[in-house]
């Protein structure tokens, strides 16, 4: 499994109330559970600045991490962009291979 994260903004007429933002993660969380089922979420978080949202989540390839990111671009009315990320100790542990390459 890869390691994605996606960093959202939503588009300022899809939140009409503060309620409307767990309305819209639930939405958003059903059909990501019912149509990437082999995706594992790690964590999200709210953000104050250019971006809304950091979800972190785990997919067996990009085909899978693209879905997640068009469910979140069309469910939420939102400016999606996704990353793979690695973890630091794997980082460095590429970077010494190369090293011995």
């Amino acid at each position: 499994m890869t390691t994605f994260i996606a960093a959202t903004t939503l588009s300022s007429d899809t939140i009409d109330s503060p309620r409307r933002y767990e309305e819209l993660e639930k939405e958003v969380m059903d059909k990501i559970k019912r149509d990437c089922r082999q995706i594992k979420w790690k964590a999200n978080f709210a953000l104050m600045g250019p971006y809304d949202y950091i979800d972190i989540f785990e997919a067996p390839d990009v085909d899978e991490a693209v879905k997640v990111a068009a469910i979140l671009r069309y469910g939420a009315h939102a400016r999606v962009e996704v990353w793979p990320a690695k973890s630091w100790q794997r980082f460095k542990e590429l970077m010494h291979e190369l090293e011995h390459a």
